[in-house]
Formats: structure tokens, sequence, C-alpha cells
């Protein structure tokens, strides 16, 4: 059934275009192009009809609603457009519509407004066009909630096992053609796909498909997303080398017959150990830190792919910059590797993954200027320090808690390293190496302070500024992507450039800022700054 119903005494007119079934078979889902329902003409052979021409030319009837409608089973299996058209404005007035579509068990309501004296009159084919739809796949469902094992840390080490729902996976149902395998099933490149949505936030799933009575279908979750729904491209996969993608598969089950009194199937997911439950938490990680960019940032970061496989790992965890590709560190430019060798595996280690993540969104929509290599703690280049202490503190962020944590699995799983950066007191976190704002600095002095400039403390003397998080993500991402921005001491970006910019974009809290930098963490920041904001 479609309706239309609008709020003024005017003439609007409701259009559904039906599937043109002319020539296919009759389990086709058939191109748009057939039977046009309205008021010009109120019945399709189908059994579809428009019950009302609602206030025909501007004869006010009161009940301002039309329909739409096909008798249960008949509608022709196709795709479907909707239009409607603002025949007559007859109160000059204007008026709101609603249109509901309801088909498959779904109901979809679209909204819209036509402004006064827009009227167009209009025969067949006329009117906006509101909606598409297909009910291809009315026939059967299966539902189902999908959950991965994590291993959680925080500040006291180990913390609980817990199941965590697969959140955006993609999910395909597959008819088994021939044999089916012993159990998980399927697997066979000829298997039909006859299904596919994705999992919601809560993991939970329903999709719709069209197979033959009793036969044979199996469900599988993939460590993938649906980058056509333009929200987000994400992959992990086993190995630069292979480039497949984890699945995990239901057994093999039975297609509800026709007369069958229930006609969905139901089928979870508990993603453990032994079904590769790390490269969902992977994903779920990748995901956490990809929405927290485009939060800030409003920008695509593009497609984000991954690499694990256990066992043994070519390269340690990171993102595969130009600089660490042309080292010959890693395998796939632009990628993330997270390790899995059994001596310190990362798939755990959520501040690890997110850490490189935001390298490569600082790359991809920032800037970054740090050669190759890793900090140690220790004062370094301060590119370098700026761009580790940077994704440290991005990590903490998107996991919303001041403690950074690195595991080892020795006897179960250990903290290897854990910063507090909200009490950062290693000495590497002040003070730089001769004293003056170019002279090598510690990305834990960088990480500490951008913590105190985000959070919400209160209780240290020298931490005057709170939830400043806005103005840190504004010199990344717009500060730093100005053609003309002014580079001092160190050529690239580091921390000097993020405080001249910080001041540059009017952020300012000049005492506080000193009370942090100068004072506490020993970086003597020149504040009288550029000559200039820009170089031009």
């Amino acid at each position: 059934q479609v309706s239309v119903s609008f709020d003024q005494d005017v003439d609007i007119d409701l259009h559904v275009l039906e599937p043109n079934t002319s020539g296919v078979a009759d389990d086709y889902c058939a191109p748009e192009g057939g039977c046009e329902l309205y008021y010009g003409d109120k019945s399709c052979p189908s059994g579809g009809q428009l019950d009302l021409d609602s206030n025909a030319a501007c004869s006010i009837d009161g009940i301002n609603n039309e329909n739409i409608f096909w008798p249960e089973g008949q509608a022709p299996i196709g795709n479907y457009t909707v239009r409607v058209a603002f025949w007559d404005d007859c109160c000059n007035c204007g008026s709101n519509y609603t249109v509901t579509i309801q088909y498959c068990g779904f109901v979809e309501v679209y909204e819209g407004t036509f402004l006064p004296n827009t009227d167009t009159g209009g025969g067949a084919g006329s009117g906006i066009t509101v909606a598409q739809f297909d009910n291809c796949n009315c026939g059967k469902r299966v539902i189902g909630d999908a959950r991965y094992r994590d291993q959680t840390f925080d500040a006291g080490g180990i913390s609980a096992r817990m199941m965590r729902p697969v959140r955006h996976a993609m999910v395909n149902v597959f008819q088994v053609n021939g044999e089916p395998d012993a159990p998980g099933g399927g697997d066979d490149p000829e298997d039909t796909l006859i299904g596919q949505t994705t999992t919601d936030r809560n993991g939970h799933y329903e999709v719709n498909y069209a197979a033959d009575s009793d036969a044979d279908l199996y469900v599988e979750i993939i460590s993938q997303t649906n980058a056509e729904d333009g929200l987000r491209d994400i992959i992990v996969a086993d190995n630069p080398k292979f480039g497949n993608e984890y699945r995990v598969r239901s057994d093999v089950f039975a297609s509800p017959a026709e007369d069958a009194n229930i006609t969905f199937s139901k089928k979870d997911f508990e993603i453990t150990d032994d079904l590769k439950a790390g490269a969902f938490n992977i994903f779920d990680v990748l995901m956490t830190g990809h929405d927290r960019v485009t939060l800030m940032t409003g920008r695509d970061l593009g497609p984000v792919r991954a690499f694990w496989m256990t066992g043994f790992d070519s390269t340690d965890t990171l993102y595969c910059s130009q600089k660490a590709y042309d080292a010959e560190n890693c395998n796939e430019l632009g990628a993330l590797s997270v390790r899995g060798n059994d001596q310190d595996r990362d798939e755990w280690d959520d501040m690890i993954i997110l850490r490189e993540l935001f390298k490569l969104a600082t790359e991809r929509v920032s800037r970054d200027d740090s050669p190759s290599g890793q900090s140690d703690g220790t004062r370094s280049d301060v590119r370098r320090a700026w761009t580790d202490g940077l994704s440290t503190f991005f990590a903490c962020d998107a996991m919303e808690t001041q403690y950074f944590v690195n595991t080892t699995p020795r006897v179960g799983y250990m903290i290897y390293d854990i910063r507090d950066l909200e009490l950062m007191d290693t000495p590497w976190a002040f003070r730089t190496s001769n004293g003056d704002m170019d002279g090598d600095v510690s990305d834990r002095l960088v990480s500490s302070f951008l913590w105190d400039l985000a959070d919400s403390s209160v209780n240290e003397v020298w931490d005057g500024v709170h939830g400043a998080r806005a103005g840190i993500y504004d010199v990344l991402f717009t500060y730093f992507n100005m053609s003309s921005w002014v580079d001092r001491g160190v050529t690239g970006v580091d921390l000097v450039e993020f405080l001249d910019g910080w001041f540059c974009r009017g952020w300012k809290q000049t005492t506080e800022v000193e009370d942090l930098i100068v004072n506490h963490r020993q970086f003597n920041y020149d504040f009288d700054g550029p000559l200039a904001c820009s170089s031009e």
C-alpha cells in the first residue's frame, strides 16, 4: 500500500509506477516502467487500484488522502516509483504532505512541502519522485545477533573477557548449490548470494531473501562495512598477499516451506578466539576511530584497510606511510598492519590500533612530517615526537580514558606499557634537549599536554584549560590544511606549529596555556609567535 495525506485543502495527486513485467518470468525482479496508477488510470491489470482522487479540480471533500494498494500476494515483483504531483493550490496556501509506503513487512514514511502557488497540474508521468522501492525479496527473512569475544584492559591491568556487538558488518545469505559441506557448510564459489544487509550498532541484522522452498542456506558475517552507504569503507583482511576478509559462517539450514507458519529463521553468531574474534575487534576499533575523526572534521577518510594474521608477522603494528613503505617496513602503501606474532600480538590492543589509524588520518586530512621510525619515550626528532604524541592522545580521546595501555602475552596477557596522560611524570615528559623550543622533545610531553587541553579536570593548579578538544582538532584539520601557515624552527609540523595555530585560530587562553606548557612542562615556547599567521 502507498498513501499520501496532506494538511491543506488542495489538490495533490499520488502516482505509483508499477514494475514492467512484460516478457519476464514471474519470479524475476522486473525493472520499473509498467502500469501507472493515478487519477487518470485508477486500476491496473495486476489488481492494483487507486481508491479516491481527493479534492479533484478543487472540489474539496475534506478527506485529503489518497491510497494505492494491491490485494495481498498480487503486487508485481519488481521496482516501483512513487511520485506526488501538486495539481492545484486551491487555497493559495501550499501544503505539507506525508507519503507512507507499506511493503514486505516494512513501513517507510516520507515528508515534504509544496510552497504556495507552486502547483503545476499534470497528467501521466507528472510529479516529483518521492521514493523508489522493490519487493523482490519479500518472501522470507533471516534475523539474528552477532557478537564477538573481546579482551579488555584498564588501568589496573587485565579486565574481563566480554561479548561485544559486531557493528555495521556485512551480512550475506547464500543458497547452497549442490551438496552442503560439513559443519559451517557451503563455502562453494558457485553458491548463490540471495540476500545482503549489514548489522546495526547493536549487532542485530534482518535480511529478506528469495529462495526455493526447503533450499539449503547459510549466513556469513564479514569483517567489512558496506562502502556503498557512504558512511565508512573499512576492511580487515588476513594478509596483503591474500587480502581475504574474515568470514564467519553459520551452519547450513533449510529455508522454511511456503506453507510454514513461521517464514523467518534466526541465526545468532558468537565469535570466539578460534573463529578469529581478534579480527572483529580490530574492525570495531577502526570504526570507533574513523567515526571520531569524521565527527571532528566532517571529512571522509577514504578506504581503511587493515591486515592481521596470527602465527607470524612481517611488520610491527604500524601505518604504512610513504616513508615506512620506502624503508620496506610494510607491504601495502596506505594500509594498516596489526601485529599477530605470539611474542607480542596487538589485536586486543585498542590503543595501539587507534594510534596508527590516526597517523593515517593526519596524512590524509591534515599534515604529517614525521620521519620514519617509532618514538621510544625519550627525546627525539620534534616532528616524530609530535606525530606519536598526537596519535597517543587521539587513542585515549577516542576511548575516553586517560590511560594509554599496551599489552604483551606472556602468562595470559600482561600490561607491557601503561601511561597516565593526566599524571605523566616521567622525566622525559618535561623540557627539551637544549632548553629551547626547537630542541628534541619526547612524545610523552606532547600527549600529556594535549590531554590537559582537552580534559575536564579541575584538580591541577597548572591546568586551567578545560574541554578544549574542539580547538585541538580545529588546528589539526583547519590550520594545518591552510597553504600559507608559518613554519618556525625545524621544517615541518611539530608542537611549535600547533601552538602557533592555537593562537592564530583564536583559541587563546594565553595565561592558562603558558601555565601548562612553559611553567609545568618546561617547554619554552615563544609566545611572541610568528609575525603573522600566514606566510602570505
